[in-house]
């Protein structure tokens, strides 16, 4: 007959190999998201990096336009006073 003591000893035996494996898989998920985020976060830094690009491209041509339709301006003003 099986004693007390040996089933205690079967109990905690099995709750430590379940607690290695819920630490196995925890570890296992983590690495896993952790491969995820960090290819998240080179993703949005080549995109801040394209959006600052962009958005330096349409301030020069927004200034651009800007000195296009002022040239306009006095080309009208030069032409109206003919």
């Amino acid at each position: 007959m099986v004693n007390e003591k040996e089933i205690v000893e079967e109990i905690v035996k099995r709750n430590r190999e379940m607690l290695l494996n819920i630490y196995e898989q925890y570890d296992k998920i983590d690495s896993v998201f952790g491969r995820r985020l960090a290819v998240v976060e080179v993703q949005c830094d080549a995109i801040k990096k394209e959006l600052d690009t962009l958005g330096k491209e349409i301030r020069e041509q927004y200034y651009s336009l800007g000195r296009r339709m002022e040239l306009l301006e006095l080309q009208v003003l030069k032409d109206n006073n003919k």
